[in-house]
Formats: structure tokens, sequence, C-alpha cells
């Protein structure tokens, strides 16, 4: 917002609004044994490693996770008739479109790291260092797995992303 006052008090305030809509969501069903499949969100290819308890493992196919990058889609954990979402408030109708975002945690693992914990969830912490030491000394770049916490475990998901399909940005001025 710009405002003037000038001397013979004149107000004049100028703003700018920009207005996004979404036009339609990308998105994939998945099951909890469809472990190794391929799907596609919004031209990006990845791949579901695993699924048990309340994890999900996604690898982005073509290029890696980064460390401290932001996910750009969300995962709703539903019922297997897709009538009931798992969250952590409980279980919601979904016919009540109240849904809220429910992945609890999100970190980023490289896959030696990860498949050493699945061969061996009794991992000390001392052995894991130790593996974490030798896959950054690695010359070989390392894949990243982005490793997702829902609310409850999983059977079916929806993976999802909305798509910013129409913006207007409007300006207005307003003065006496």
């Amino acid at each position: 917002y710009n405002v003037n006052i000038d001397k013979e008090d004149t107000i004049e305030v100028k703003g700018v609004y920009t207005i996004s809509c979404i036009t339609r969501y990308y998105y994939a069903k998945m099951l909890k044994h469809n472990t190794g499949k391929q799907f596609i969100i919004d031209q990006q290819k990845y791949k579901l490693i695993d699924v048990f308890d309340d994890k999900v493992i996604i690898e982005k196919l073509g290029e890696s996770f980064k460390n401290d990058e932001k996910l750009d889609f969300e995962i709703y954990n539903v019922s297997l008739d897709e009538k009931t979402e798992y969250s952590g408030k409980g279980l919601l109708q979904l016919s009540k479109k109240n849904w809220e975002r429910h992945m609890e945690a999100t970190y980023f693992l490289p896959k030696k790291i990860y498949h050493a914990f699945r061969k061996n969830n009794t991992l000390s912490e001392r052995e894991h260092d130790k593996l974490k030491e030798k896959v950054k000394k690695s010359k070989k770049k390392s894949v990243i797995y982005a490793c997702m916490k829902l609310a409850a475990p999983v059977e079916k998901m929806i993976i999802y992303k909305p798509h910013i399909g129409a913006k207007k940005s409007i300006t207005i001025n307003i003065s006496n």
C-alpha cells in the first residue's frame, strides 16, 4: 500500500491485490502394497519406495530431493473406500470438506542409510553415525528419499498438488 497525505488533507491510497485460483489438482492414488510403482505429479515423476506403519518413503526420479527441499505435494491418508480420512484429530468424514494437512513430519534420508535402517531396525547411534559419515565422504552422489510421517498407519493415500491456473492483479486507487 502507498499512502500519501498532502498539506490540504487530501488522502490518497493505492493498493495492489493479487488473486489466485486453483483450477485443478494433480494427484495419484496409491495403496500400501504399490511399493515400487511410479507416479507423476505435475510432470515430475516419483517412485513409491516403501509404506510401513505411518511412514511413506518416496523417491524423486530424474533429480534427487535436496535435504532442505520443501515438498510441493500433500498426502491424505484415507480408508480403502476413501470415505474416511485419518488425521491427527481422529477420523474425519471426507464429505465435510474439513481436510487438514496431516503430514506430521517430513525428513530427508540418503538411500543407503534408509536401507540400512530397514534391514536392521536396531542400528545403534554409533553405527548410524559411521554410515552417515561414509555416505558424506563417498564421491558418488547419494539418492535422497523423502520420508513422511503421517498421523495414522497407511493403507491408501492420495498424493496431490493444487494447480494455480488463474491469477489476476487488481490495482485500487482511493482518494478524497
